[in-house]
């Protein structure tokens, strides 16, 4: 692939909030050098700055400050990319990177619907950390990109309390909750 090529690609992935994906994208796009090992350190930063704000070490501000710098860091990185540095890839690995990248987020979109029609009785909601500890996912930024795209479409409402935001279902979210209960797949997750 070429530079002409990536670039745009880390550009979208960097303004749809998917660092790691923009990431794995430069690592995947690298021949051995240095610059793999400068992906490397910003993977690792970004992380650190995943799980340090997981574990609530870090507040939200200071997070968001930390990843737009990694965020204009990784920017930097991908304008400066030689093209002799960069590997040819086939156009079956970046399809099979897309599949795998949109079976997994559809798997967020179903779990979430899921997981807030099974707690309606919940007044607040969930909270996102709620959701990705029922979840099992370890899919954090997939969560909160899924909470986000069903709050733009009205599918779910959020709710803020005690500085925490919580989310849960709107009038058409359950009617879409309903639509998957009354859904073969359903019915093969309860095993009839």
């Amino acid at each position: 692939m070429s530079k002409s090529q990536i670039l745009p690609l880390i550009r979208s992935l960097i303004a749809n909030d998917q660092l790691m994906e923009a990431i794995e994208l430069l690592l995947t796009s690298l021949k051995s050098s240095n610059l793999i090992n400068e992906v490397i350190l910003l993977s690792a930063r970004y992380q650190s700055i995943a799980r340090e704000s997981n574990q609530g070490r870090i507040d939200f501000e200071d997070a968001q400050r930390q990843l737009n710098q990694l965020r204009g860091n990784i920017l930097s990185l991908a304008e400066q990319l030689p093209e002799d540095e960069l590997k040819t890839q086939s156009p079956n690995d970046s399809s099979s990177k897309d599949l795998t990248e949109e079976f997994y987020q559809s798997l967020a979109r179903v779990t979430v619907v899921w997981l807030l029609a099974q707690k309606p009785h919940l007044e607040k909601g969930l909270s996102i950390t709620e959701v990705v500890k029922l979840s099992r996912l370890n899919q954090r930024k997939r969560i909160v990109q899924t909470l986000q795209e069903l709050e733009q479409c009205g599918r779910i409402e959020k709710y803020k309390s005690n500085n925490l935001i919580y989310w849960k279902l709107s009038n058409s979210g359950r009617e879409l909750a309903e639509d998957f209960f009354e859904s073969v797949l359903f019915d093969f997750l309860r095993g009839e």
